[in-house]
Parts: structure tokens; sequence; C-alpha cells
């Protein structure tokens, strides 16, 4: 992965990150909401995993 796919994954997480602490949710509760694994949550705020399309329109959907 380019070091700038690396960037953009990481300043997406930690916007998913903000966006759920303004909702007050914790990773647990916002992946429960969305059907998504607790630890993949984590990678995903972390900018450490790409997220698909479906999981995107389930976060814009909240």
């Amino acid at each position: 992965m380019s070091e700038i796919e690396n960037i953009t994954l990481k300043k997406i997480g930690r916007r998913i990150q903000e966006l759920r602490t303004e909702q007050n949710l914790s990773q647990q509760d916002l992946a429960a909401k969305i059907n998504y694994e607790k630890s993949n949550m984590s990678r995903l705020e972390a900018g450490k995993t790409n997220m698909t399309v479906l999981l995107l329109k389930k976060l814009l959907m909240l």
C-alpha cells in the first residue's frame, strides 16, 4: 500500500472515531449497530484496514 493510501485510511479512521465519540458511542456500541466486529472497528479507526462500500453505507445511515 502506498504512503498516500496509508495516510488516507488513517484520516478516515480518525474521522469515524470523531463522529462516534460525538454520538457518545463506544467502539462496541457502533460495531453492534452496524453488525461489525469490535476488533475490526478498532483496526478501521486506526487506519489499518480498508472498508467496503457496504460498510461505508451502513456508517452513513446512522
